[in-house]
């Protein structure tokens, strides 16, 4: 599974760039005591601009961190206000940056930020797991402040000791050279096997990379694609060598008269190598074939853990038309 990254960046500086006035050419002002020769043009002045100079007001500084369980966009995200997470939950990180370094270039302001780094530390002090080059962000803005988004995201820990662990941001200010870090705390608990933001595509890529179906309707002959998350699962293996086992035991599928017109066993097998660095997902896929009725479809399955045998139940309904 590869790993997404989700991280919003504020970037506020105050900047001053030197002006200089720009001369001309005109006529040349008699020196006091002389007298100009008729008929001769004066030299011009001439005034060089000078290249822009980055611009610096403060300490580079990461403040502001927020744990979140979700984030949609720069604005818009769920909190994780307790900073507590199931086994295998994604944890998404928030934070602001200040004392950044900018260049006005032809009114326009230039930041450039690097995140180089996302380290996962357990309660024991061990670092569980690490993201490099998380994030390169360029930003043109023509205000002297800037709202700048990348996005990554990290496993919470699933393969560790329950309790309290800990992220260390690491970031650069790229015109500089300047480095910050800053760190957080969540804690991890033990969770039951659960389903989470289960979502109707019409196309599944990678972890939260999808094509939302809207409203989950879709025409006649269409490919169905479910997207979930699995939060509660357990690792074994060797210590370099763990995995996760995840099934989709059953699968029923009722038409819009409530019939079962399909049952399913053994849909899907997957063992998973896990290194700690993202959360497990699984996409399923439905043809309800030529000739379906027109109507509302509901779908029963069961996932299970196939290392504990723990299993949970959940369904969803789409519409075909």
């Amino acid at each position: 599974m590869k790993t997404k990254k989700l991280i919003v960046l504020t970037l506020l500086a105050l900047l001053l760039v030197p002006t200089m006035a720009c001369g001309g050419a005109g006529e040349q002002e008699p020196t006091p005591g002389v007298t100009p020769t008729p008929g001769m043009t004066p030299t011009p002045t001439v005034t060089l601009t000078p290249t822009p100079t980055p611009t610096k007001h403060s300490e580079l500084t990461v403040d502001n961190i927020r744990l979140c369980s979700d984030v949609r966009d720069a604005n818009d995200y769920d909190l994780n206000s307790n900073a507590t997470y199931a086994r295998g939950q994604a944890v998404f990180v928030l934070f602001d940056v200040y004392g950044v370094t900018s260049t006005k270039n032809d009114g326009q302001y230039d930041i450039h930020l690097r995140v180089e780094k996302l380290a996962v530390f357990g309660p024991e002090g061990q670092e569980v797991a690490t993201l490099r080059d998380v994030a390169d962000v360029r930003e043109t803005s023509p205000t002297l402040a800037a709202s700048v988004a990348a996005w990554a995201f990290f496993g919470a820990a699933l393969a560790g000791p329950l309790g309290e662990y800990s992220v260390e941001i690491t970031v650069e200010d790229v015109p500089s050279g300047d480095t910050t870090i800053a760190k957080a705390s969540f804690v991890v608990e033990d969770s039951p096997l659960a389903i989470r933001h289960l979502r109707l595509c019409s196309e599944v890529r990678d972890f939260r990379d999808y094509t939302l179906q809207p409203n989950g309707v879709y025409d006649l002959g269409d490919m169905v694609w479910v997207y979930f998350e699995v939060h509660g699962v357990s690792v074994g293996g060797a210590e370099r060598q763990q995995e996760l086992w995840l099934k989709v035991s059953q699968l029923n599928l009722y038409d819009p008269q409530d019939r079962l017109v399909m049952r399913v066993a053994d849909v899907l097998s997957e063992r998973l190598p896990y290194d700690g660095s993202a959360a497990p997902y699984l996409s399923l896929w439905l043809d309800v074939g030529e000739g379906a009725l027109g109507g509302r479809y509901a779908v029963e399955f069961t996932l299970e853990d196939g290392l504990t045998g723990e299993a949970v139940v959940d369904t969803f309904n789409f519409t075909m038309e």
